[in-house]
């Protein structure tokens, strides 16, 4: 698939688009892509996925830190595999790993394809932080 983007009244010209679905489409063809691909998406019983564009947030609750943290390993664990069906590349840089207690405990790290995901006491999430 090739598209261009237009901003006011320049056009960029034709780039190959070779993952994805494109976001603002106007074509039936588009939502209906959006839509396989957003319904391929993972669930897990332990976790919860909250989702706007392409920001994501999962979050597993549980008493126990350190089984809040191996429920979300598990799920990391299954989207590197969905990530490479999709083509989609996990940006490091944009990731955290925040755990929300009220105990002094530290929790185990998480890791995505084999990345650690750094963490945080705080998180931002669509314009708000959270700590």
């Amino acid at each position: 698939m090739k598209l261009l983007v237009r901003v006011g009244t320049s056009l960029s010209g034709l780039a190959k688009i070779s993952a994805g679905v494109p976001q603002g489409a106007f074509f039936l063809l588009y939502y209906i892509s959006y839509n396989i691909y957003a319904v391929d998406q993972l669930t897990s019983p332990n976790t919860a996925v909250a989702e706007f564009a392409d920001d994501k947030a999962i979050i597993s609750i549980h008493n126990n830190p350190h089984t809040a943290s191996h429920n979300l390993q598990l799920h990391f664990d299954l989207m590197a595999d969905w990530y490479k069906k999709w083509r989609i590349k996990f940006n490091q840089s944009k990731s955290l790993h925040t755990t929300f207690t009220l105990r002094r405990t530290s929790c185990p790290m998480v890791s995505l394809d084999n990345i650690q995901i750094p963490s945080s006491q705080t998180a931002k999430y669509l314009g708000k932080y959270y700590n």
